[in-house]
């Protein structure tokens, strides 16, 4: 019926902002003793933005998670 036709219309919707999201994502490993720059959440805030640094850094990866993170 009409609401089956709903249902499959979203996840076919669903399928495809999930191919087109999933084609600039990448997981990125981080290896012990690399430099990374870390993101600076004072700049989301708003405070100050014109001279609040975007990034942070550098600073050495001291330790990895199980995801790599």
């Amino acid at each position: 019926g009409l609401r089956e036709y709903g249902y499959q219309n979203r996840m076919a919707a669903n399928e495809k902002i999930k191919r087109y999201y999933d084609q600039s994502f990448r997981v990125i490993r981080f290896s012990k003793g690399e430099l990374v720059y870390v993101f600076n959440l004072a700049f989301v805030s708003g405070f100050g933005r014109k001279l609040t640094p975007r990034w942070l850094g550098p600073f050495e990866v001291v330790w990895v998670g199980g995801t790599g993170a």
